[in-house]
């Protein structure tokens, strides 16, 4: 049922019995209240359609097309040559290719991804994590991407991290826009660089700009073996979370979470979705403990 409609429909009736009523119950000396009583009435009529207006309108349509902002952070979204893919990307393309729908893609950094998500502009972004900010306009119903855990690089063995309380007093690079250093909020005596991407914060790792950076495992071998530079991997590990589809609110296309779930189980029903994943874990080499890994 159309919301709108249903309410419009509703306003017009009331309307319409309050005024045969009004005129047939009060003589000519009563238009003055008559008239302050249909103000009032006037006015409920046009708030309530005003509220249903600013409702999302359901549809059973897809749009012609779903955009999505992404940024470059291999393995989990690449952006090369004119070609995108990646561990999201492809599990994401799979579930679509299953809805028989198609995407646009936006590269940006991303800081400008969660904006442009959150004001609208794009229907989709793929791998944030929730927290209480982003769930004001995005909806993360669908945690499609598997959990990534984020490693502490340094670049001497002073500056080496076991335990939170070793980060007092650290100067911390960390990509712009990312959420999970809220267990740093107790540590005190902390600088926290946010840089567009990684790899400005190991290029500032490396040039002692900074004393450590906060990365997803996968995505520092990425880009140190693009550097050649090495770094040493603290023992201190930050646990992985849930990366989502996460869908703007007032986008078309979150009238479609349940087909979006369920294709997505279908892929991984299929085993399709595991052998993305392993896919490229293969083809990007892990990081033992405290190990330098590259070239000095």
């Amino acid at each position: 049922m159309n919301i709108s409609y249903s309410i419009h429909s509703f306003n017009n009736w009331l309307l319409t019995e309050v005024v045969s009523t009004m005129f047939s119950t009060f003589s000519v000396s009563g238009y003055a209240l008559l008239y302050r009583t249909l103000s009032v009435v006037i006015f409920v009529t046009l708030s309530f359609q005003s509220m249903a207006n600013s409702e999302p309108k359901a549809s059973t349509a897809w749009p012609a097309y779903v955009e999505a902002a992404i940024d470059n952070a291999p393995p989990y979204r690449i952006i090369a040559g004119g070609s995108i893919s990646g561990i999201y990307v492809d599990i994401y393309e799979e579930v679509m290719r299953h809805l028989n729908v198609e995407t646009a893609y936006f590269e940006v950094p991303f800081k400008r991804a969660l904006h442009l998500l959150k004001v609208g502009q794009v229907d989709v972004m793929l791998g944030p994590i929730k927290n209480d900010e982003r769930d004001d306009y995005a909806d993360f119903s669908v945690p499609a991407f598997p959990p990534v855990k984020k490693l502490v690089l340094v670049n001497n063995t002073d500056n080496i991290i076991r335990n939170v309380a070793d980060f007092r007093g650290k100067t911390i690079g960390v990509q712009r826009g990312s959420d999970y250093l809220t267990f740093l909020k107790t540590v005190p005596n902390i600088n926290i660089v946010s840089l567009n991407d990684y790899r400005q914060a190991l290029i500032l790792l490396k040039a002692g700009r900074v004393d450590l950076v906060i990365i997803p495992e996968l995505i520092a071998t990425s880009v140190m073996k693009r550097l050649q530079l090495s770094f040493i991997r603290s023992p201190y590990i930050i646990a992985g979370e849930d990366c989502y589809i996460a869908i703007f609110k007032s986008s078309p296309v979150r009238f479609h979470i349940k087909e979006i779930k369920a294709a997505l189980e279908y892929v991984k029903a299929s085993g399709r979705y595991d052998k993305i994943v392993q896919r490229y874990i293969n083809n990007y080499e892990q990081i033992d403990d405290n190990q330098v890994f590259g070239r000095d």
